[in-house]
């Protein structure tokens, strides 16, 4: 009963690690330069998920700006805000799962803690 409360409880710590990870992503997607990050999620001994981050180096576009001194190519942010909403819906999705697997085992935890009063 435990292990499936910390298997839970593991992969909420992650996903919101997730979360948090492409919610930076967002706010920095007009930051010239801004290289976007990746949370893979990976399985954590002896049991839940953890999330790792992980850099993605990728060039984002080139912009041609006018600059005092002359026309100056700038790269522009790699985060490509198409993919980071499916991600986000993705990981809120798998939030709440978890949060319904929390409160399954919390009640089904009540209901035999209730057994063993009665006996």
């Amino acid at each position: 009963m435990i292990s499936s409360l910390y298997i839970s409880l593991s992969g909420l710590k992650a996903l919101q690690k997730q979360l948090a990870i492409a919610a930076h992503n967002l706010a920095n997607v007009n930051t010239d330069g801004f290289k976007k990050s990746r949370a893979v999620l990976q399985e954590a001994k002896p049991q839940g998920v953890t999330a790792q981050p992980q850099k993605l180096e990728l060039p984002g576009p080139l912009l041609l700006e006018q600059r005092p001194d002359g026309e100056q190519l700038i790269e522009q942010s790699n985060v490509d805000v198409g993919e980071e909403i499916p991600n986000v819906l993705i990981g809120q999705r798998a939030y709440e799962a978890n949060l319904k697997m929390l409160k399954a085992a919390d009640e089904t935890t009540g209901t035999l803690l209730d057994i063993i009063q009665r006996s």
